[in-house]
């Protein structure tokens, strides 16, 4: 995991976590989860692809509402199943910046 990303996330440091690309900036880890490398995702952003009319909604309230319209379903265990993919959510304060 990337320096900058332990800064902001310090408890996530005893996490597996498994590197799948360089960094790109054709695309990001939002369309990466969607398995696009085509395009840069994110809501309400100029020059960024969002499958839906984000208008109103914070950042994550529109990742919450795609990834249950594309059939996600929010789980309590962080625990590794097999046979199934798990994606992690995390957000920053305004402060954070």
């Amino acid at each position: 995991m990337d320096e900058l990303y332990k800064g902001f996330f310090p408890n996530i440091s005893g996490i597996a976590t498994k590197k799948t690309s360089e960094r790109d900036d054709l695309y990001n880890c939002i369309a990466w989860a969607f398995k696009d490398a085509r395009r840069h995702w994110w809501p309400n952003k100029k020059r960024s692809y969002w499958p839906f009319d984000a208008t109103g909604l914070s950042d994550m309230e529109a990742f919450e509402k795609w990834f249950s319209m594309d059939n996600w379903q929010e789980v309590d265990s962080i625990n590794y199943e097999e046979n199934a993919e798990k994606i992690a959510l995390f957000t920053l304060e305004r402060d954070d910046f």
